[in-house]
Order: C-alpha cells, then sequence, then structure tokens
C-alpha cells in the first residue's frame, strides 16, 4: 500500500521531473511494478498541480520483473511554467495578475486537500 498524498507532495517537492518513471523507479522501487506502473499513468492524468509532457524519444528501463520502453515524461509545476514565461514570479505581469501571482500557496493548498 502507497500513500498516494505523501507520494504526490513528494513530487511536488521534486519538481521538474525529468523521468516521471524513473523518479517513481528510485523513489518507491520497493513497490510492485504494476504500482508503479499504475502511478505513472495516474500522476500524468486527473486533476494534478503539474504538466508533464513526453519526450519525442524512447528509453528502456527496467523494473522488477518487466522492461518498459517508454517516452520519459517530464514533470514540470504549473507554477514554474508562469515564473519561465514571465522571468520571475515577482514580475511586472505576474504582479499585475493579483491573486494568480500566487499559484505557489494554491499549489500547496491542492497538495493539502484544501478547497
Amino acid at each position: 500500500m502507497v500513500d498516494e498524498a505523501a507520494l504526490r507532495s513528494h513530487l511536488a517537492a521534486s519538481l521538474p521531473v525529468t523521468d516521471l518513471l524513473a523518479w517513481l523507479k528510485a523513489s518507491y522501487g520497493h513497490l510492485q511494478d504494476a504500482t508503479l506502473m499504475r502511478l505513472f499513468h495516474d500522476l500524468q492524468h486527473g486533476d494534478v498541480p503539474w504538466q508533464t509532457t513526453p519526450a519525442s524519444t524512447t528509453r528502456q528501463l527496467d523494473l522488477h520483473a518487466i522492461r518498459v520502453l517508454h517516452h520519459p515524461h517530464e514533470a514540470v509545476c504549473h507554477c514554474a511554467i508562469i515564473e519561465t514565461m514571465n522571468g520571475s514570479a515577482s514580475s511586472p505581469l505576474a504582479s499585475a495578475l493579483g491573486p494568480l501571482a500566487s499559484l505557489d500557496a494554491l499549489f500547496r493548498l491542492f497538495l493539502a486537500g484544501g478547497t
């Protein structure tokens, strides 16, 4: 059994991650292959506060009993995307966004299960 809320918090604290499946293996390699693959899928879809983007190249990764040929997925916080677009969270555009400039606070609230 895995504490998925704790895993999501751990991932959020680790962002950006260049290869989500490799990060899962390094951080949670004690889990069964099926669990790692389910988490890999779940962390890419649904209501997640990060964006995942597959690489154009493929990579092989050995788990316990299977070898996975996959496109490594980079995971980046939506906050980092805005900061990259604006130069920083304290840029004039971010300041003009007002409450939206505080996406980091919203992200942490989301991870804590707040509404």
